[in-house]
């Protein structure tokens, strides 16, 4: 669905335009904890939510110019970035949780720095709120949140990595192929082969 409201956006059809709205909407849902535990209750995996994030990052990035209210829209890029960080430092303990999915989503929810799902870590559809045990709640919660945005996951032994000049792509040393990613979304953009061997770093030009 996000591939083909991002070709929709790509198109020149002016009639297409109200895509952009839509991907506001849909980045709404993927900050708030019930939306998560909404796509991780239908079968969607941690990791699969990761691409599903990745995709919206790169969407409203591609379509900023064209959402009304930009402001906020870039508030919600940011946001969304943030609720990724989340569901990447907790894949394991969601992909198998210790108690029932809703719990242990919030429990964690309620750790995080309150940037990062706005406060509403606790608002939970009403069906499932009622069956609810009490959360554990940090007390003086230190609001920093986690330096760390997404793991990449090579499939081989990385060697060497280095980060493009204006900080957009990242390259892998990856055996005998060099991996670009994008940076904000974590995709791999292309993958440079022909190597004969390992390799073992990595750099870019200047320019």
């Amino acid at each position: 669905v996000l591939r083909q409201r991002s070709n929709a956006l790509d198109s020149s059809d002016p009639t297409l335009i109200v895509v952009a709205s839509d991907l506001v909407q849909l980045a709404s849902v993927y900050v708030q904890a019930f939306g998560i535990d909404a796509q991780l209750r239908n079968g969607v995996s941690p990791l699969a939510l990761k691409g599903e994030m990745g995709a919206l990052l790169s969407a409203l990035e591609t379509s900023k110019d064209d959402i009304t209210g930009a402001g906020h829209a870039a508030a919600l890029k940011v946001q969304l970035g943030k609720v990724r960080a989340f569901v990447d430092h907790h894949g394991e303990i969601l992909q198998q949780p210790p108690v029932p999915l809703a719990h242990t989503l919030m429990q964690l929810a309620t750790q995080e720095a309150d940037v990062v799902f706005g406060g509403d870590y606790a608002t939970m559809p009403a069906a499932q709120a009622a069956n609810q045990p009490p959360m554990i709640h940090w007390v003086n919660k230190p609001q920093t949140t986690r330096p760390c945005r997404w793991t990449l996951r090579a499939g081989h032994e990385v060697s060497g990595v280095a980060y493009s000049p204006d900080g957009a792509r990242l390259a892998l040393a990856a055996a005998s192929a060099v991996v670009i990613c994008d940076t904000a979304t974590g995709f791999e953009v292309c993958r440079l082969r022909g190597h004969l061997s390992k390799v073992r770093s990595v750099a870019w030009s200047p320019d």
